[in-house]
C-alpha cells in the first residue's frame, strides 16, 4: 500500500510544470515575509529592502546595524525586512503588497557601480518598481570602473537613480558623494548625504564588549575576490612579523559559504566579533575587516583595496589610535611593532555619534517634511 502511495505522489509531482514548482519553493520560503507584509499601517512602513543572504558578513552586519539604527531613532516605526533574494523572486508578490505610503530603505554597503553589477542591477530594479515611493539609500560606495563597461553601467544607472523624483541617497566616502552627485543630476531636490559606515553606530550584538581576559596572534583577513589588490609578498611579510613577535598567525574571512537569512545572522556576526576580539592584531584589506576590529577594540592594520573604500571610510574612525591605514605593504612592519604594545583601547562612538543623529534628522525631515529628535522621530500607528 505504502508503495502505491508513493508511486502515486511521485507521478503526480511529475505533472506539476517545473516554473510552478519552483513557485511553490519561493513562495514556501518567503511566506512569512508576504505575510508582514499584509500588515498596514496608516503612516507608511519602514520596509528594509536588498538586505543580504550570502555569506558576507560585513552585509549581515550592515543590516543589523540598520535595524538598530531605525530602532533607536524612529522607535515607533514598523520596520519589515525584504532580502534581495526574496525581491527578486517573489518581485511581482512584493510589488502588490507595498502601499505607495510606506518607505523604502535600501540597505547599505559598497556594492553600487559596476563592479558588483547584480547587486547593482536589483537596487535599479527597485527604484523603477516604487516609483510612487520616497525611497533611502543607506551609506553607500558607489564605485565605477573607469573603462567603457564602468562608463555604460554609469548612464544606465544613472537614468533610473534620476529619474526618481523622491530618492535620498547617503554615502560613506568622499568619493561616493561625488560619483552619487552626478548619478542622480540636476533633477533630484534632495541633496546627496554623508555618513559613516552603519556598522560603527554601534556593534550589532552588545556582548561583544567587555574585558578580553587575553589576546593572543595576528589576526589576517585579506580578501581573495576582484576587489583584492594585496600581493603575495604580504603573506611572507605576516610570517616574519608574527615569527619576530613570537605569536601565531591565523586566518580568517568575513565572508564564509553558509547561506545565512535574517533569522540567523545574528549568531554568525557574534563568532566572528569574537574571533576579532581575541586577537592582539588584525591586519586586513576587507572594510568590515577594519570596522570588526574597531567595534572590538582590537589593534588594526587596515589596506586600502581596489575601489578605494576602505581609505574612505577609515576617514571616520582615524581618531582611534589602535586602528591604522598602511600607504603599501612596506609600512606593515613599522605599524605592527606599534599596535602590537598597544593593551588597552576603546572605541569612542561619542565622535560619531552627532554625525548619526543628523543622518536621522535628514532621514526624517525626508519622510516627515519636518525635523525630529531621537526618540521621537517620525510616529506610527497601527490602524
Amino acid at each position: 500500500m505504502d508503495g502505491i502511495i508513493r508511486k502515486t505522489c511521485q507521478k503526480a509531482k511529475s505533472l506539476i510544470p517545473v516554473l510552478l514548482k519552483k513557485k511553490i519553493r519561493n513562495y514556501i520560503q518567503y511566506r512569512d515575509t508576504l505575510k508582514q507584509l499584509n500588515i498596514k499601517y496608516s503612516n507608511g512602513r519602514f520596509i528594509l529592502m536588498a538586505t543580504p543572504e550570502h555569506g558576507n558578513l560585513g552585509d549581515h552586519a550592515i543590516a543589523e546595524a540598520e535595524h538598530h539604527f531605525l530602532s533607536d531613532y524612529f522607535p515607533d516605526r514598523q520596520v519589515h525586512e525584504v532580502t534581495g533574494n526574496c525581491f527578486r523572486l517573489m518581485k511581482k508578490e512584493i510589488v502588490e503588497k507595498i502601499h505607495h505610503k510606506d518607505i523604502l530603505f535600501i540597505s547599505g554597503g559598497g556594492f553600487l557601480g559596476s563592479l558588483w553589477l547584480n547587486e547593482e542591477e536589483l537596487v535599479r530594479e527597485i527604484i523603477h518598481s516604487f516609483p510612487e515611493n520616497k525611497i533611502i539609500v543607506f551609506p553607500q560606495t558607489i564605485f565605477f570602473e573607469n573603462n567603457e563597461h564602468g562608463d555604460q553601467q554609469f548612464r544606465e544607472s544613472g537614468k533610473v537613480f534620476s529619474g526618481h523624483r523622491q530618492l535620498l541617497i547617503s554615502v560613506r566616502d568622499k568619493a561616493s558623494r561625488i560619483v552619487a552627485e552626478k548619478l542622480i543630476g540636476d533633477s533630484c531636490k534632495q541633496p546627496v548625504l554623508f555618513a559613516p559606515d552603519i556598522v560603527s553606530y554601534h556593534p550589532p550584538l552588545e556582548e561583544v564588549k567587555g574585558p578580553v581576559s587575553s589576546r593572543e596572534g595576528i589576526l589576517a583577513c585579506l580578501r581573495k575576490d576582484k576587489e583584492k589588490v594585496v600581493s603575495e609578498e604580504v603573506h611572507l611579510i605576516l610570517s616574519k612579523i608574527a615569527e619576530e613577535n613570537n605569536c601565531s598567525l591565523q586566518y580568517t574571512d568575513t565572508v564564509i559559504e553558509d547561506r545565512i537569512t535574517p533569522d540567523t545572522r545574528s549568531k554568525y556576526i557574534r563568532e566572528k566579533l569574537g574571533e576579532f576580539r581575541t586577537a592582539r592584531l588584525v591586519v586586513t584589506d576587507r572594510l568590515h575587516g577594519m570596522l570588526f576590529a574597531a567595534i572590538t577594540d582590537t589593534p588594526c592594520i587596515a589596506m586600502d583595496n581596489s575601489s578605494g573604500k576602505v581609505a574612505g571610510v577609515y576617514e571616520w574612525i582615524s581618531h582611534l589610535d589602535y586602528v591604522r591605514l598602511a600607504a603599501d605593504f612596506n609600512e606593515l612592519k613599522s605599524i605592527s611593532m606599534e599596535l602590537l604594545k598597544k593593551t588597552r583601547n576603546s572605541y569612542d562612538f561619542e565622535k560619531l555619534k552627532p554625525v548619526f543623529d543628523d543622518l536621522a534628522s535628514n532621514f526624517c525631515k525626508f519622510v516627515t517634511g519636518k525635523e525630529g529628535e531621537k526618540g521621537n522621530l517620525a510616529e506610527g500607528e497601527q490602524s
